[in-house]
């Protein structure tokens, strides 16, 4: 079973997500789309980080200087 990690910088109209499975051996390889803010593009964007094994646990990182 794979075991994902995704990374994803969140704009107002645009989502950049990178994921890599991490339980392979050797050098890791990483898959990126972009994807829209709107509600169907979060549904695709939800569907595929599941496919990919990104569904085990969520941490959130606010690199955002307030």
């Amino acid at each position: 079973m794979p075991y994902g990690i995704a990374g994803i910088d969140v704009h107002k109209k645009m989502l950049a997500v990178v994921v890599s499975d991490v339980e392979v051996e050797g050098e890791y390889r990483f898959e990126r789309r972009q994807l829209g803010s709107n509600p169907a593009h979060l549904r695709l964007l939800l569907e595929w980080l599941l496919e990919q094994g990104c569904g085990r646990r969520l941490d959130w990182n606010d690199t955002q200087q307030h």
